[in-house]
């Protein structure tokens, strides 16, 4: 599927889905990492593929526990959402995963979106005055797994993964 054409939502993307309550239970949506997005389902379940036999599906992050600002993430020139505050992150095999990701956009650059910033989002909104901010007790130490998401949806509540 080419940028150029226009994806509904995030489209599909492979995200590292947080499994670990110390984040989930105040945020309404999918807690994730997003690695890839703007993808579709075809290309979404290749990087999954490749990236499971590369780095495993269990995964470690060290999530930062300040709520920062998040604009304009990168992933398109028509986000979905323009404004968003989160949690930045450290993602043990973020190095692999990075050069993995980058060189199949340096062949095809319309096979998706990569996050530089490994984050988790905590608000999504359009509007500015919208956004919510909640620091965590600590830095964390989260549980994540590799899978591919759905993020066609116009509303993150009802993002879905397989």
């Amino acid at each position: 599927m080419s940028l150029e054409k226009k994806i509904k939502g995030y489209g599909f993307g492979v995200w590292l889905l947080v499994e670990d309550d110390k984040v989930n239970f105040n945020i309404s949506h999918p807690v994730h990492i997003t690695i890839m997005c703007n993808m579709d389902k075809n290309d979404a379940v290749k990087l999954y593929t490749d990236l499971l036999e590369l780095c495993g599906k269990e995964h470690i992050v060290y999530c930062n526990n300040i709520c920062n600002k998040f604009e304009n993430t990168g992933y398109s020139e028509d986000e979905p959402f323009t404004h968003c505050s989160g949690y930045y992150c450290d993602i043990e095999m973020f190095e692999i995963i990075k050069f993995y990701c980058k060189k199949r956009l340096k062949y095809d650059y319309t096979l998706g979106s990569f996050s530089n910033n490994p984050h988790i989002t905590y608000c999504y909104s359009n509007n500015p005055e919208n956004i919510e901010y909640q620091n965590l007790n600590s830095n964390l130490y989260l549980k994540c797994k590799l899978v591919v998401a759905d993020i066609r949806d116009s509303n993150p509540i009802n993002w879905k993964t397989f």
